[in-house]
């Protein structure tokens, strides 16, 4: 390829990458990301304050002195400017008191809590992600080719986790960025030993490790210095000064950028947690579950299925072993740190880290030279046909490209939410009560919207989804539902799957958790929908819907069904259990039945099918007691209705098309009323089961008696003119990818 060519299509790679990266980053992700503050925040305090303290210790203050770097010299001047301009008295009296400037103004400067840097931050973000593609050009430039650079670059300029995390304030691509810089000072090392590449490798990785806590950079630079001892065939090689040297210009390099953290090492509560490395860190491995040891293939998967794609992984696979036959040496450079990073996440923390896919952005570059070795070693074999080789890479990467360019489209859309509170404000009744699960909407819609009687509820008392029957309890007239608060809950989905469950992933069987309280409660406000709007199913936090809670006022007709249990040839049939075991918890008792204690999430008592007509309404109402006291953040047992097409359907599905449950049981010990109500039974839905099921982990011995099944004459609808709508969300928008 000419020269000339190459600069321009390396040229176009680069802006490519700049542009898929930085639009959509505002508005980008709707909300705050709980990380993102260990960027932006550190930055506006070190400004604030004067010092290069970032003020917290989970992350090294590598990125918030590179954000606070650029806010002082790009973006604080030209708000000020700006500010200068349209409020020139305030600026003014600020300055005044110069001490304590910029402080008297953040507010201005960095928007409330911080919006504004918030934004400047992601847009850094966005610039490094960009310099990763050229960092990874150089990199494979070094160690193979141009070509295989230039490939390499192309790949990872449209990488959909690559460009998903450049949009996000975090510590993912300035990690990713240094690693490789890190790595060019290796391969560096690698072509010439001198004692300049010994102390660039030194200096890289503590720059490195001053971007996150990772000592992977240690594997390939150790490999590098082995090499070079045997290629001299010198064991005294391998202690030779620059090693030490290095090693001490990597420490100096990390205290230089943390002079802070030897003073914060000391373990604090753990509500203070970010003053200490120790006690934060200690926290992180547990979340992460490092030392668990359990090999967990969802990573592997999420890079095969989205991360990288499917045709890209089987050319990875591909060029690895075509690079271990043809370049050993940089094969297992390259491997000497995709593998211990892979085991960590993989293996040593496959119970907790290997649902924190953002890690695995760092080595997403590696193994896309992989690929880029594949493909230049194919079309130096085939021969360069400018544009066939053009259309082949463009095919092999069209997921990736669609993927991340849909992304971003998405994300310079106005936030969901937002678009949500615009059709509330000219759909949805002022004068209503409403339950929603996201603060930031509470916020908003009281704000913006006008609407005065909304609650958040569940992100008060850190509650799970909760159902319709327990959102009227409070009182509710509608529910407002983001996806983060269902996801969260579906979170443990990824757990159970086998790697050949997961490569069919389009098919997978989310049975287990449908049926739990949660993914039951889900079902029933999908069937009460008044509004849903989503985005693909690859874009996070990506649907927004309106529930509308049926009336319960009715006026009972005609009891059909009753059980006493008064008999134990009366107790009902166990079903959804995972360990039969437990089955021995299921009981009859003194005329009632009895789940005595964590049985799992699923397993109920089920009572026979029973009949239903259609357009009637009926009233399942049950007797539920605790031997013990429950508190109401660990209320329990419940009832449940599943409705289905016929007694076949009743007898082979783990649940009915149509689903209800009550709020679970709470309280002191006693008998209590515990009650469900049906829909109008529609079209097509002739039987039902009455479930007793209980939250699953609760050790407390729940008792069921007395259940009647009354038909009912319901009440008015309740605010007529918001219409029921049906819904269009795929089962897989409920479960979420990873941990984002």
């Amino acid at each position: 390829m000419k020269q000339r060519t190459h600069f321009i299509l390396l040229s176009l790679v680069l802006l490519a990458s700049f542009l898929i990266r930085t639009i959509g980053t505002k508005p980008g992700f709707w909300a705050y990301h709980p990380d993102e503050p260990a960027t932006y925040d550190s930055a506006i305090s070190m400004i604030i304050n004067g010092d290069l303290n970032p003020r917290r210790f989970d992350y090294p203050a590598g990125v918030p002195l590179i954000h606070m770097a650029v806010f002082r010299s790009i973006f604080i001047p030209i708000n000020f400017v700006k500010l200068t301009i349209s409020e020139p008295q305030m600026v003014i009296s600020a300055l005044k008191n110069f001490e304590d400037f910029p402080k008297n103004i953040s507010e201005e400067l960095f928007g409330r809590r911080g919006v504004n840097a918030l934004f400047w931050s992601r847009y850094i973000t966005a610039v490094l992600g960009m310099l990763c593609v050229a960092a990874i050009y150089m990199l494979s430039a070094i160690l193979f080719s141009p070509t295989v650079g230039l490939i390499a670059a192309f790949f990872l300029s449209f990488n959909y986790l690559h460009v998903l995390r450049s949009h996000l304030a975090l510590t993912d691509i300035p990690n990713t960025l240094f690693t490789l810089i890190a790595l060019i000072a290796i391969a560096k090392l690698l072509k010439k030993d001198s004692p300049k590449n010994y102390y660039l490798s030194g200096i890289t990785i503590g720059l490195a490790f001053s971007v996150k806590f990772q000592l992977f950079l240690i594997f390939p630079y150790l490999l590098v210095h082995l090499v070079w001892s045997i290629r001299k065939k010198s064991f005294a090689n391998f202690f030779r000064k620059e090693v030490f040297f290095s090693a001490i210009l990597a420490i100096f390099t990390f205290l230089m950028i943390n002079p802070y953290l030897p003073f914060h090492l000391k373990p604090v509560p753990v509500a203070r947690r970010i003053d200490s490395f120790i006690t934060a860190n200690e926290i992180i491995a547990k979340r992460y579950a490092f030392g668990s040891n359990i090999f967990n293939p969802f990573p592997i998967f999420y890079l095969y299925k989205w991360g990288i794609g499917k045709a890209l992984t089987l050319s990875i696979l591909g060029g690895a072993a075509l690079m271990l036959f043809q370049s050993p040496l940089l094969f297992f450079l390259l491997l000497s740190i995709i593998f211990p990073f892979m085991y960590a996440f993989v293996y040593y923390g496959g119970a907790g880290a290997a649902f924190y896919v953002r890690n695995l952005v760092a080595i997403v570059p590696l193994l896309l030279v992989f690929s880029a070795y594949f493909y230049s070693k194919l079309f130096a074999y085939v021969g360069k046909r400018g544009i066939l080789v053009s259309l082949i890479l463009i095919g092999v990467a069209w997921s990736q490209i669609t993927s991340s360019t849909k992304l971003s489209y998405y994300w310079s859309k106005p936030w969901l939410y937002m678009q949500m509170i615009d059709w509330a404000s000219d759909h949805l009744p002022k004068d209503a009560r409403y339950e929603e699960s996201s603060g930031i909407v509470m916020t908003i819609l009281r704000d913006k919207g006008g609407f005065t009687d909304i609650d958040n509820r569940w992100g008060r008392e850190q509650m799970s989804v909760v159902s319709l029957a327990e959102m009227e309890e409070d009182g509710a007239d509608f529910g407002i539902l983001v996806s983060n608060q269902i996801q969260t809950s579906f979170i443990s989905w990824m757990n159970p799957l086998s790697f050949s469950e997961l490569l069919d992933y389009d098919d997978v069987s989310f049975s287990f958790l449908d049926n739990t309280y949660v993914g039951l409660s889900v079902h029933e406000m999908l069937q009460n929908n008044v509004y849903e709007l989503h985005y693909p199913i690859f874009v996070p936090n990506n649907f927004i819907f309106v529930t509308k809670l049926p009336l319960s006022v009715v006026t009972p007709l005609v009891r059909h069904y009753a059980f006493e249990f008064n008999e134990a040839s009366s107790i009902w049939d166990v079903d959804g259990l995972t360990d039969n075991g437990m089955r021995g918890k299921f009981r009859w008792n003194e005329g009632s039945l009895i789940i005595d204690g964590a049985v799992g999430q699923t397993a109920r008592f089920t009572s026979p099918v029973l009949s239903v007509t259609e357009g009637k309404t009926y009233k399942i109402i049950g007797r539920v007691k605790y031997t013990d006291n429950v508190p109401k953040e660990e209320r329990s047992a419940f009832l449940r209705i599943d409705m289905y097409a016929n007694n076949q359907e009743a007898t082979t599905e783990e649940k009915g098309s149509l689903v209800t449950v009550s709020a679970r049981s709470w309280g002191e010990p006693g008998w209590k009323e515990v009650s469900v109500l049906t829909p109008k039974i529609p079209k097509g839905i002739s039987v039902m089961k009455i479930s007793f099921q209980t939250r699953g982990n609760s050790s407390y011995k729940a008792y069921l008696d007395s259940v009647e099944v009354w038909e009912v004459k319901p009440g008015a609808e309740r605010y007529p003119e918001v219409p029921y709508v049906p819904y269009t969300l795929p089962p897989q928008y409920f479960y979420p990818k990873s941990v984002f």
